[in-house]
């Protein structure tokens, strides 16, 4: 199926140029190629892929917070008072430490934690991802990391990640939603989206 331009800009209405154009032009033999066969499976991937991206703006994860209070709130698990000073306004240790030795990351002085940071269109994190990801869409992201981030890869790493996740087979959109993010953060906003892209996309 084709998106009309019109239904991406009601849910991202400062889009990025390139991406809107590549979301509004996709051949729809795309779209089953990676998963997401059909009208419903489409509409929540989009969803999705408008909510991680800051609709459709950002493709790359930021790890810099200004205050200890803010770092605390976000990773409550691995900061606290005593801890988080010295990750604040610091976005290569924070990354270097919360990603280490996972992810199919090395450890905190490997560096890979900061080189492998969320990028492309669901915030693909962590090396086994980007080697997954290179193997997908047959560029070398290991060896050029923030590529990622560039708008001409944010669809097809959306589609890749998508893919991979199996989230076309997901019927359910809060089960979508935990799948791809590991709980429910901005549920609301990703069920607005949706809703509103469910109103502005034809059948057919």
């Amino acid at each position: 199926m084709q998106i009309p331009e019109r239904a991406i800009l009601a849910v991202a209405p400062k889009a990025n140029p390139v991406v809107l154009k590549d979301i509004t032009t996709l051949e729809p033999y795309v779209w089953t190629n990676f998963g997401l066969p059909n009208r419903k499976e489409i509409i929540q991937f989009l969803a999705q892929f408008v909510h991680e991206s800051r609709g459709l703006t950002s493709f790359e994860e930021s790890l810099y917070y200004k205050s200890a209070e803010r770092l605390i709130a976000v990773w409550p698990k691995r900061f606290n008072a005593r801890n988080a000073q010295g990750y604040v306004r610091n976005p290569e240790r924070l990354a270097n430490n919360v990603y280490a030795g996972r992810l199919g990351n090395g450890d905190a002085a490997s560096g890979d934690g900061w080189k492998f940071i969320g990028r492309g269109g669901l915030q693909a994190t962590g090396r086994e991802w980007y080697t997954y990801l290179s193997k997908r869409l047959n560029y070398d992201f290991i060896a050029d990391p923030t590529a990622l981030a560039l708008s001409e890869w944010a669809l097809p790493s959306a589609l890749a990640v998508a893919e991979r996740m199996k989230l076309g087979a997901i019927p359910d959109f809060v089960k979508d939603t935990e799948k791809l993010n590991g709980g429910r953060t901005g549920l609301a906003d990703r069920q607005s989206i949706l809703a509103k892209l469910e109103k502005n996309i034809p059948n057919g």
